[in-house]
């Protein structure tokens, strides 16, 4: 049993492409009409449409609805080639009795997320997709760095300077070098305090000491 979509509008959507299938070739297996058990709701039968081909509008555009298209394959290149083909790629999945083909056929698909023999998320792992599926890095730490850019700090060697500069860089075990040394950080876009000092020499990023270095709060 598959639920109902979310209005009439969408349920004539999706009718529509079930119908623009036909029309570009592809063979209804089953479904393609409305439950005629059903006299309520804006239920679609789940619909199995094969022998279609990757130019097809059915195949290329998303149906947001209970409707699988089918495009036969022969070999992993012919099946990895249309399936990064896409202006899309939230959630690819792979099914294979080889489990390591399987996993090497999932690294090459330009897709947010790979299932491998199963369909499901796990919800501590990062979720978004790739061109244009997905709004941004959702669930798991990643999401953090919507919230956050990267700021790159520069110097040269060690160019700490002010009084005691020479015993901090002993306890930062920061070495004498004449190549610029680069920090990397992530910076808070909101809310953010920062404490800052005139010299920068502190690596340990999210933590001030004695008042030199930068850190980051909130």
């Amino acid at each position: 049993m598959v639920g109902p979509v979310i209005s009439a509008a969408h349920r004539d959507r999706v009718e529509a492409y079930v119908e623009l299938g036909r029309k570009e070739g592809a063979r209804v297996v089953t479904g393609g009409a409305r439950p005629a058990h059903l006299d309520r709701g804006f239920y679609v039968a789940p619909t199995l449409l094969a022998d279609c081909t990757p130019d097809m509008r059915v195949v290329r555009e998303e149906i947001f609805g209970p409707v699988v298209v089918v495009v036969p394959f022969d070999g992993e290149e012919e099946g990895v080639a249309p399936a990064n083909d896409s202006g899309y790629g939230l959630i690819d999945h792979v099914w294979s009795g080889v489990v390591a083909r399987a996993f090497r056929v999932a690294r090459r698909l330009r897709a947010g997320g790979v299932g491998v023999n199963a369909v499901g998320r796990n919800m501590g792992a990062p979720f978004d997709g790739f061109r244009k599926s997905g709004v941004g890095r959702d669930v798991g730490s990643y999401a953090l760095h919507a919230y956050s850019g990267t700021q790159v700090i520069v110097w040269p060697g060690q160019s700490c300077g002010g009084a005691g500069a020479e015993r901090r860089g002993k306890i930062l075990n920061l070495r004498k070098t004449d190549r610029p040394t680069v920090t990397v950080r992530r910076r808070a876009r909101r809310s953010a305090m920062y404490c800052k000092a005139s010299h920068v020499c502190n690596l340990e990023l999210m933590k001030c000491s004695g008042g030199v270095g930068c850190c980051i709060q909130g």
